[in-house]
């Protein structure tokens, strides 16, 4: 369990399974590492709104994907929870839905602390079985490929006008390769999901500007 998860109890029903054996340590991304086979991000709504503010959730998602085989993201809260947050309901779906099927991170539902320690025992059970047989675990290649090639691809378009880390993997997506999404025109750029028209004709003014060499001083 990461230091900085406080949650007292969440810990103590942690303790309580016979099973379980809690280290608190720092984590790099996550909040808790299961046998160095499960990474587990807890958000309550509360965490989950101000991340989607301040545009921190598709960066964490990243590194979550990136950072151990199987990771998971647990939602806490009630209905009540969601309501006390003032925002909009369809900006937190969009939200869920581009962690789900563009960065395939499976989300569960938790109405407590309580019910959270519980599902994390459940999930590492689960998981450890399917490891252990085989057979029962579908392979699911990812899209995206973790080495230092796709980490500079996504380095390299976030340089682009209005593009963050989850349009880069979007224009990735579409076009396959950076030379493909350098070589698109704006009728091509635009139709990639959250890019747009504007976007599209800001990231081809800054690939087709020319650079004014200026004269040598005599």
């Amino acid at each position: 369990m990461d230091h900085r998860e406080v949650n007292e109890v969440l810990r103590q029903t942690l303790l309580a399974e016979t099973s379980v054996n809690l280290e608190v340590g720092t984590l790099k991304t996550g909040d808790f590492l299961v046998n160095d086979l499960l990474l587990i991000e807890r958000k309550t709504f509360h965490d989950l709104v101000a991340s989607i503010k301040d545009g921190r959730i598709f960066q964490q998602a990243s590194r979550l994907t990136s950072a151990a085989k199987h990771y998971m993201i647990i939602l806490e809260g009630t209905s009540q929870d969601l309501k006390s947050m003032k925002m909009n309901r369809d900006a937190i779906q969009g939200v869920l839905i581009c962690l789900s099927l563009k960065f395939r991170i499976p989300i569960l539902r938790s109405i407590s602390p309580v019910e959270t320690g519980k599902l994390m025992v459940r999930a590492y059970r689960q998981l450890a079985k399917c490891e252990n047989g085989r057979k029962y675990l579908p392979y699911r290649p990812s899209p995206y490929k973790r080495n230092n090639k796709l980490k500079q691809q996504i380095f390299m378009l976030q340089g682009l006008p209005g593009v963050g880390p989850a349009k880069a993997k979007t224009l990735l997506d579409k076009f396959g390769s950076l030379k493909a999404i350098f070589s698109a025109g704006i009728s091509e750029l635009k139709e990639a999901d959250g890019v747009g028209k504007h976007i599209a004709a800001q990231i081809c003014a800054i690939l087709e500007a020319q650079i004014v060499k200026a004269n040598p001083r005599l």
